[in-house]
């Protein structure tokens, strides 16, 4: 099934996770929450909330899966207040996609979520993990709209619960998301919140399967580590 501890489908409404513990949850996808939201529904996640060991045995979303649609108004998905904790939590790392986070954000949705109590652990015997993006993956219809450029203004990398730009550029597969104009490219999404650097030109240089570091035409081009 979908939804280890918590299925859901949110047209209206709200639900609220509140100091909540997810321990060694599993299904499919999501391993603790499955979640569709559309209209004015919107699931909160706040105040300490914590998803260990949780598992996405043949998907995506080792803890938590959310889909948005026709949102409206405040609807959409918020994880805030004092920081709640993905520790372990795993998707298929031949396949799965968000170890910890799995977002679909449909078309005028992209801006309708808000990660920034999101806090993904760190230590080395208890990452989380997934084939493309261990801690967080966004599919998109625009990938550019969901994670703008971080400025002061437009705080993306809190917005994702990004941690500092010297381990995320270190480990470019944490947060990773497709652009639906590009397909099934993941693209690192330090790459998409950070400036072009317009001394850096791009060189067509494809291998297949795709490698981070080779050359692929896209609108995220212009990095010294994604070219």
């Amino acid at each position: 099934g979908l939804g280890g501890a918590i299925y859901s489908t949110l047209s209206g409404g709200q639900i609220e996770l509140n100091q909540t513990q997810f321990i060694s949850c599993e299904s499919k996808s999501g391993g603790a929450v499955y979640s569709t939201i559309s209209g004015t529904g919107k699931l909160i996640i706040t105040n300490q909330c914590s998803f260990t060991s949780c598992k996405g045995t043949a998907g995506n979303g080792g803890a938590l899966y959310a889909s948005l649609s026709s949102i409206s108004g405040s609807g959409g998905i918020s994880i805030t207040g004092s920081a709640s904790t993905f520790t372990s939590c795993t998707v298929p790392r031949d396949s799965g996609h968000g170890g910890a986070i799995y977002l679909d954000l449909a078309s005028g949705t992209e801006t309708k979520y808000d990660l920034t109590g999101a806090s993904y652990s760190t230590t080395t015997d208890k990452l989380n993990n997934a084939q493309y993006g261990k801690n967080l993956f966004i599919k998109a219809f625009d990938l550019s709209t969901a994670v703008p450029i971080h400025t002061t203004a437009s705080p993306t990398k809190t917005k994702i619960g990004a941690g500092l730009d010297s381990y995320e550029k270190a480990n470019p597969t944490n947060l990773m998301g497709y652009d639906n104009v590009i397909g099934t490219l993941a693209i690192p999404l330090y790459y998409v919140y950070t400036a072009v650097d317009p001394l850096v030109f791009h060189v067509n240089n494809p291998i297949s399967p795709f490698q981070i570091g080779s050359g692929n035409n896209n609108k995220y081009c212009g990095h010294l580590g994604w070219p």
